[in-house]
């Protein structure tokens, strides 16, 4: 079924929140674990599984999802309005960029991300964006972009949405955003 952007992203974002407000061993023990069966070791990385429902059968694919994305929450320092790929990537779009304005995220690194399709090397791609970002993302944003990008029919419009932010050419990005979330 499908639903406005309303349901998990919030609920990550909230438990982010409270990951970040008042569980520091959590947020560290997730900011070491190296695989989503390590993050599923943490009381942390189980309470976001919980909150978006996928605690119920871990043998599920959702529920390792859910394990990656609590370890790249993790390293989320502060929730800005900017999405990811805007906070490292082109300052203005390429051809009216002057000399010298380069992205803090190479665009072979950009193209190395876009080509991920396994959720946990995207989970170690996005820690490693992140913290070229200094930590800075928009949390709820980056929650429904992970999660959408697990699902195959809906990772290439994140990718297509990605290029857009990463190259700073939001005006002529598709108005048809497939921001909604998916929930079984």
């Amino acid at each position: 079924m499908t639903q406005s952007n309303g349901g998990r992203p919030d609920r990550a974002l909230r438990w982010w929140r409270d990951l970040v407000e008042r569980d520091s061993a959590g947020r560290s023990a997730l900011r070491r674990s190296r695989s989503a069966v390590e993050a599923a070791t943490t009381i942390a990385g189980l309470s976001l599984a919980r909150r978006l429902g996928s605690a119920v059968d871990p043998d599920t694919e959702r529920f390792s999802w859910c394990c990656e994305l609590a370890r790249v929450l993790a390293w989320v320092r502060d929730d800005d309005t900017r999405p990811l790929l805007r906070t490292v990537g082109w300052l203005r779009f390429p051809g009216q960029a002057n000399e010298g304005e380069r992205p803090s995220l190479s665009e072979v690194r950009f193209r190395r991300l876009q080509g991920v399709d396994d959720p946990a090397d995207l989970a170690d791609s996005l820690i490693r964006v992140l913290r070229q970002a200094d930590g800075r993302t928009n949390v709820r944003r980056l929650a429904s972009d992970f999660l959408a990008w697990c699902e195959p029919a809906r990772r290439d419009r994140v990718r297509q949405r990605w290029a857009f932010e990463y190259f700073n050419a939001a005006d002529a990005a598709p108005t048809n955003d497939d921001r909604e979330e998916h929930t079984s």
